[in-house]
Formats: C-alpha cells, sequence, structure tokens
C-alpha cells in the first residue's frame, strides 16, 4: 500500500502527537524514579501498592459476605417458578396457620404480582393474597404472629377489622392481604 505525500506527512504528525502526549503523560513518574536517590518514590509506591492490595482483599472478603448475606435471604423469599406456584405455596401456609388457630378462612383472593419500581430490585417481584375469615382476637393474634415468624419474608398490609353484631361470640370480621417478595415473576 502506497500513501501519498500528505498522508505521509500527516502520518508523521499523528506520530510525533502520540509521542509528545505520552513523554508528557510519563515524564513525571520517570523524573521521579530516576533521580530519587534515597529510594524514597519506590519505597512510597511500594506502600500504595501494598494498601490498594489490602484494599482489595478486604473489598473480596465484604463481597464474599455480602453475596452469603443475599444467598440467605433469598432462601426466604416465596418458593415458585411462576407467580401461580408461589401463591399457592402462600394459601397453603395460610390454611395451616388457620388450621392451627382452629379458624376456617372465608376466602383468599390472588392479587397480580407487581415488580418493584427500583430497578436495582427488577429480578425481584411482589406477590399478594387477600384473606378474609372471621376469628376471635386470640384467633388473629396467633395467625398474625404464624405470619411474621414465618420462614418465608411476609408482609400484613391492609388490614380492616370489624366487630360483628353477634353478642355470644366476640367475633371480629377481618380483611388483610399478605405480601411476599418472590424471586421473578
Amino acid at each position: 500500500m502506497t500513501f501519498s505525500k500528505r498522508q505521509k506527512y500527516l502520518l508523521v504528525i499523528a506520530a510525533v502527537l502520540v509521542a509528545a502526549v505520552a513523554f508528557k503523560q510519563l515524564y513525571p513518574v520517570a523524573r521521579e524514579m530516576f533521580s530519587d536517590e534515597n529510594g524514597n518514590y519506590l519505597k512510597q509506591r511500594i506502600v500504595t501498592l501494598s494498601t490498594t492490595l489490602q484494599k482489595k482483599k478486604q473489598l473480596e472478603n465484604e463481597l464474599l459476605f455480602l453475596e452469603k448475606k443475599l444467598d440467605r435471604l433469598e432462601n426466604r423469599l416465596v418458593a415458585g417458578d411462576t407467580a401461580a406456584l408461589a401463591a399457592v405455596n402462600i394459601q397453603n401456609l395460610i390454611y395451616e396457620l388457620g388450621k392451627q388457630n382452629q379458624v376456617e378462612i372465608d376466602s383468599l383472593l390472588v392479587m397480580k404480582s407487581t415488580k418493584y419500581d427500583d430497578e436495582r430490585l427488577a429480578m425481584y417481584s411482589s406477590l399478594g393474597i387477600q384473606v378474609r375469615m372471621k376469628v376471635t382476637i386470640g384467633q388473629l393474634q396467633g395467625i398474625f404472629h404464624g405470619i411474621m415468624s414465618s420462614s418465608i419474608i411476609l408482609r400484613i398490609t391492609d388490614l380492616q377489622v370489624q366487630r360483628m353484631r353477634d353478642k355470644e361470640n366476640a367475633l371480629l370480621n377481618v380483611t388483610f392481604t399478605v405480601m411476599a417478595p418472590m424471586l421473578g415473576g
């Protein structure tokens, strides 16, 4: 390949400019390295590099700790490959809590799963189950305690309580939503 005279001049000028920029960037480092009689520059450089290496090790340890913590928390998310399967797991938990507290669940309504607004949480979604039941205060406490102490991360929202007119039984008509984070959705 042949270059015209003008292209050769431009190529030479570009090479000179690149060399000048490289020299300007490396000159202070080279000057300190070669003019340092006591080796202060090299000692300082070694200290800086060893400090950087220590910080790297600390950050790697912190990353490992955070990854383990994330794994533990993700194991507490509601299980299920789809929102429907995750909803079944929550429903089963609520039915089991109802059975333990001698409560008959009137209805369970699966809410549509929603993604979190924060893009850092884009891989997670939130699933809700609306629960309706007639309970005594003691039964309601037992169910809430079971929900809050579950191995799955659950949250109770939208609680509505109405006292029923039945005088012989102090029953409450309760509606609430159980929210659970899940992976995917």
